[in-house]
Order: structure tokens, then C-alpha cells, then sequence
């Protein structure tokens, strides 16, 4: 009976001893694993507790990967875009001032007042220079109805036509493409000088 006794005091013991740690592992926010180590839970039971952890720190990581910084329009207005907008070879010219240009052969006349013959290099370097036209602001259409007014009829070799127009808001429009462009103002004011007789 002796023994009995002496064993079930040194279970109780161990028992009370074991209780007292799982306490002071709760306390410290270590429960699963004082309990672990005491015996009561199993090893995967800690190391499953850990993965919710990890999950949200790779989460967090994953947000901070995909997080995209918007570009306002105030910022977007800043950078400056091109226009090449006489892919195909140009066959006439017609600005809002009365100024008509038109290649014949290797050759470019003016036609108006009356029908002379211009510097072709200075037409061919004008061609090459504003081909390409550096613009800002560009926006797509309103798709309301405008005023515009016509600023530079386009005839190609293939017999299309097409017009810079400018729009009530101070817009050019092109194809489809609304901007703004000091080169296109540029382009206009060497023109009229090619027209006049000028060199580039």
C-alpha cells in the first residue's frame, strides 16, 4: 500500500508540475508550445500553430509586390509623345491661311496667289523635320459634336485625305487624337515661309 500511495503523491506531483508550466507558458503567449514540450500536444500541432504566421507575412509581401502607384493626369500631361502622322507620302498641303502646296513629279508648287515653283530640298527637309510631331496632353475624343476649325488638309499619293483640325478647348485633333503641340505651330510657320520662298 506504501508504494501505491508513493507513486500516485509522485503522479500528482508531476501532474500539478506540469499544469504550472502550461500556465506560465499561456502567460507568455507560448501555449502550444509549453504544452508541446510537456507532452500533452504533438509536434505538428506547434509547427501548425507557426503557419498562419508565415502565411500572412507572405501575404503582406505578396500586397507589397502587386501595389500599383496611379499616375494622375497632371503627371501624365508632362511627358511628351510623338505623332507620325505622314507615314504615307504626302501628296498636297492646304493650310487655314489660303496656303496650297502640291508635288508634282520630284518637283513642289505653290498654288495660290498663283501656281510657282518652291525650293524642293527646303519641302523635302520640312517634311522630315514634322513628320514626327512631339505633343503633350494627348487625350482620345469627346465624341460630342464640335466646332473645330480646319488648320492643315493632308492629301496622300493614295488619295486619301486627312485635317488637323483645332478644337474650341484649344485641342488639335488627328485621327482620332486630341493634343496640344508647339511643334505643330512650329511646323505651320516654316511652312508658310517654304511657301514664300524661304530655305530650311
Amino acid at each position: 500500500m506504501n508504494t501505491v500511495w508513493k507513486f500516485r503523491v509522485i503522479t500528482l506531483i508531476v501532474a500539478l508540475v506540469g499544469v504550472l508550466y502550461a500556465i506560465t507558458s499561456l502567460q507568455k503567449g507560448k501555449a502550444v508550445g509549453g504544452l508541446t514540450e510537456v507532452g500533452i500536444l504533438p509536434m505538428s500541432a506547434a509547427n501548425g500553430a507557426e503557419q498562419p504566421k508565415n502565411s500572412a507575412a507572405n501575404t503582406d509581401k505578396a500586397d507589397k509586390k502587386e501595389k500599383v502607384i496611379p499616375v494622375t493626369h497632371d503627371e501624365a500631361t508632362k511627358k511628351e509623345d510623338k505623332l507620325s502622322w505622314c507615314e504615307t507620302r504626302v501628296k498636297s498641303l492646304t493650310t487655314k491661311s489660303g496656303i496650297k502646296i502640291e508635288q508634282e513629279g520630284k518637283d513642289w508648287f505653290t498654288l495660290t496667289p498663283q501656281k510657282k515653283a518652291i525650293n524642293s530640298v527646303s519641302m523635302e527637309k520640312w517634311l522630315g523635320q514634322y513628320c514626327t510631331l512631339q505633343i503633350t496632353d494627348s487625350r482620345p475624343p469627346t465624341f460630342v459634336p464640335t466646332k473645330d476649325v480646319e488648320m492643315l488638309a493632308v492629301g496622300f499619293i493614295n488619295g486619301e485625305t486627312q485635317k488637323f483640325t483645332l478644337t474650341p478647348e484649344g485641342f488639335y485633333f488627328w485621327d482620332g487624337l486630341r493634343f496640344r503641340s508647339q511643334h505643330f505651330k512650329e511646323a505651320m510657320d516654316k511652312l508658310a515661309k517654304v511657301a514664300n520662298g524661304e530655305t530650311l
